[in-house]
């Protein structure tokens, strides 16, 4: 069951004004107890104007009728009451719910019609000017629900708006610090293992050959010292608080020294890299997207990772760039134990556990550089060995 609500404060003052002023007014001219009963009646539903706007039209307007019935015109002895009668049609207008409003409209103007014709019969000038008088403010209080709902939507709007520009702002951030991670997963990765490598080296040629020890060692140390430069640029692209330092520029020309970096480490790795003529004879780095050379060389480092984790063999590097896209190949030979078979690339889970024969993180990790430059990539086990493969583009989103 439904409470009844109490009027709001001005409502209720201002029905109580009218019904004073209009009975003050009636009194002033000697009217009877029958006008004063009418004019309260009147007046008082003012006070439901916004709690129940329908129901303050239905009794004000309905002892319109009811006047005209028993020969009295309280409406020409007081501006109270006609400003009563305005102000519910016009709060009906506005406040009212759904098919309030029109039936408001409806019914004020059929107790004002009803009463003009019972009290002067067809008269069309009285008739045509009461509706008038009572669709005027009905009007006013339509226009302004409308504006207000405008309003309203418009704030709606602006409020999506605003989450909008807040929940893509926040995906902005979430994937710069995922390309972020990525990048220090490559660059510590790839550079950890290298260094594991390198001073395994130089532990071992230590007493036999102190040259090659200390050439392993100062190795180490470099690509130590190029990872800690990397990293150190990362953190501070998230980081107001570090100075910001120049960015790295690894691409395809840096491709040759990732490989002489391996192979001082103990890799057995080939290179071939044809990096072609550029349409307008300029340098190769200038030719390819910055997103394409960086996504190459990433490439490249992952797949030389792992095949220093799980390799057993050479591995074999091809790079081609054409006119239109960048294509590498990456060949490494793998473990394969006695009486067990290789899967095919296609029974390979790139979320499977990094163990030698299925691919990990670093798959997903570079399919998904290969992605954010506009490219594709594969990978799996191949009879004796465990494939990468990669198109790029050589061209940017803006020249499709």
């Amino acid at each position: 069951m439904t409470r009844f609500r109490p009027p709001p404060l001005l409502d209720a003052v201002l029905a109580c004004g009218l019904a004073v002023l209009g009975v003050a007014q009636l009194l002033y001219e000697d009217a009877g107890l029958v006008s004063v009963a009418l004019m309260i009646g009147i007046t008082l539903p003012v006070a439901l104007r916004r709690i129940a706007p329908l129901a303050a039209v239905v009794v004000s307007w309905a002892i319109i009728f009811v006047e005209g019935g028993l020969g009295t015109d309280v409406t020409s002895q007081g501006h109270a009451a006609i400003l009563a009668l305005w102000i519910t049609v016009y709060s009906v207008a506005r406040y009212g719910l759904g098919a309030h409003p029109r039936a408001g409209l409806i019914w004020a103007m059929a107790c004002v019609l009803g009463s003009v014709i019972t009290a002067t019969g067809l008269d069309v000038p009285s008739m045509l000017l009461t509706t008038v008088i009572t669709v005027g403010p009905w009007l006013a209080g339509y226009a302004v629900r409308r504006s207000e709902s405008g309003r309203a939507r418009a704030e709606d709007d602006a409020e999506q708006a605003r989450a909008e520009k807040e929940r893509h702002a926040t995906e902005a951030v979430d994937d710069e610090r995922t390309r972020i991670a990525r990048e220090v997963h490559d660059v510590l990765g790839h550079t950890l293992g290298l260094m594991v490598l390198q001073l395994g080296a130089a532990d071992q040629n230590l007493d036999a050959d102190p040259v090659s020890a200390r050439e392993a060692v100062r190795s180490a140390r470099q690509a130590g010292k190029s990872a800690l430069a990397e990293v150190r640029y990362l953190i501070g692209l998230n980081d107001e608080t570090i100075a910001a330092s120049a960015p790295p520029t690894s691409g395809l020309l840096d491709i040759p020294d990732l490989v002489e970096q391996n192979r001082r480490a103990g890799v057995d790795v080939t290179l071939e890299l044809d990096l072609g003529a550029t349409a307008a004879g300029g340098e190769p780095r200038d030719s390819t997207p910055s997103a394409t050379d960086l996504a190459a060389y990433r490439i490249v480092q992952e797949s030389l990772t792992n095949a220093v984790r799980h390799g057993s063999g050479p591995v074999r590097v091809e790079l081609r760039r054409t006119a239109t896209d960048v294509t590498v190949t990456v060949h490494s030979a793998m473990r394969e134990p006695a009486g067990v078979r290789q899967p095919a690339a296609a029974e390979v889970s790139p979320a499977g556990p990094d163990d030698g024969t299925r691919s990990g993180r670093g798959i997903i990790g570079m399919t998904e550089r290969a992605r954010s430059c506009g490219g594709t990539l594969s990978a799996g086990p191949v009879p004796a060995g465990f494939l990468v493969e990669a198109r790029l583009p050589t061209w940017t989103t803006d020249e499709r």
